[in-house]
């Protein structure tokens, strides 16, 4: 007997629907359609687990039974869809999640168009962030026709965005309605300039102490002394560390961006996508640029980085799966309840005070074997406090 699975408290829960694949055949071929609970808890957690419904609900099983004595797969699939997506809505507001975004699948249509229409003569070979960037824009507006809707609509879809994510989406819509040839032209929001200052030591030591798993304190305080993006903080070894200078040449990509990209190689050959599983080895790439560059880290990062490498690649392939931006965001919303701008941002930049800066510069020095006295004003370091490390 089959149980429902019930939705828990303090998670954040997704019904996401899984398609059969009409024009596919062998033993890899979906033949039904069918829900998965996206469940995503505070501490980080992801469980996705099929969804049963309770005995007596018939509701999916007689949208299979159509699509599946249907003579013709494709025109049985478009009608079959529809009625998946409207349960798709009732299950959320069975269940009290009324207020969750079910998106409009045409829309994703309509963005595979205008993006093979965009990029396909750009010489880009990584155009994953791109498409990303996009898909975000076109999430944005949930349920919303893009074809059809109206500009008041749309507008007031993407005005609970943050101002910086505002701006950014009404861009990338615009270019789309411009590609549709639609006369709309999203109005942006003012730019807000917000003043933030970032985690001192001892501001950061503090929010430490909120981070309960060993292993997740372990990589934050890697990422806070070196100013290595995620990706690369995985994919280190030993090896890369030599005399107080790191070697930063490829990244770890998370199991759902590695197939994303095998995706799109498949699409820019021709090739037919067939389903691909990433063995470890797949998973490790070069950096964002393709470029080696070596970093000067504080002496802090060395007996964090040694407990690292002493850990097995499941311990690693389960962290680089955590939801590790937004577990530190709440820690530091805990601890400073009331000063948002207070907080550590992507790219998990190094504190920037007086004190840091002459340490920052002496690593340097040392690491270099120059006699020559680095300030904090030096033209290394302040590329280094700008670029590297972020600027508020």
């Amino acid at each position: 007997m089959k149980r429902e699975r019930k939705i828990p408290e303090n998670a954040e829960v997704f019904f996401t629907l899984i398609k059969p694949t009409p024009n596919k055949e062998g033993p890899n071929a979906r033949r039904s359609f069918a829900f998965i609970m996206d469940i995503q808890y505070a501490d980080g957690r992801r469980d996705q687990p099929r969804y049963q419904f309770p005995e007596g609900d018939d509701r999916l099983k007689v949208i299979n039974k159509s699509y599946k004595i249907a003579d013709d797969k494709n025109e049985a699939f478009e009608k079959c869809l529809k009625l998946a997506l409207d349960l798709q809505k009732k299950l959320y507001v069975e269940h009290g999640l009324e207020k969750k975004t079910v998106f409009n699948q045409e829309n994703y249509g309509v963005l595979d168009q205008f993006f093979d229409w965009k990029y396909s003569a750009k010489k880009t070979k990584d155009k994953t962030a791109a498409y990303n960037d996009f898909r975000r824009a076109v999430d944005a507006v949930g349920s919303i026709p893009l074809q059809t809707a109206t500009k008041a609509e749309i507008q007031k879809a993407i005005s609970a965005a943050e101002n910086k994510q505002q701006r950014r989406i009404a861009s990338r819509l615009n270019m789309i309605f411009k590609y549709l040839k639609r006369d709309i032209v999203l109005d942006k929001d003012k730019k807000k300039r917000v003043s933030v200052r970032y985690l001192n030591e001892k501001e950061f030591a503090s929010v430490m102490k909120l981070i309960k798993d060993e292993n997740l304190r372990l990589v934050f305080e890697m990422a806070f002394h070196s100013g290595c993006r995620m990706g690369e903080l995985f994919a280190l070894n030993e090896a890369d560390l030599r005399a107080g200078l790191l070697t930063v040449d490829k990244q770890m990509l998370r199991t759902e961006e590695a197939v994303r990209r095998r995706k799109q190689e498949y699409k820019a050959k021709g090739k037919t996508w067939t389903n691909w599983i990433p063995k470890p080895t797949d998973l490790t790439t070069p950096t964002k640029n393709e470029q080696s560059r070596r970093v000067v880290v504080f002496e802090e990062f060395a007996p964090a980085f040694r407990k690292w490498c002493e850990l097995d690649y499941e311990t690693k392939f389960k962290l680089r799966h955590s939801r590790l931006a937004e577990i530190l965001k709440t820690a530091c919303e805990q601890k400073f309840p009331q000063n948002a701008q207070k907080q550590c941002v992507a790219h998990w930049t190094a504190p920037l005070n007086l004190e840091t800066a002459s340490r920052f510069a002496r690593n340097f020095t040392q690491a270099t074997n120059s006699t020559t006295r680095t300030s904090p004003s030096s033209s290394r370091l302040c590329w280094q406090k700008n670029n590297r490390y972020g600027r508020p």
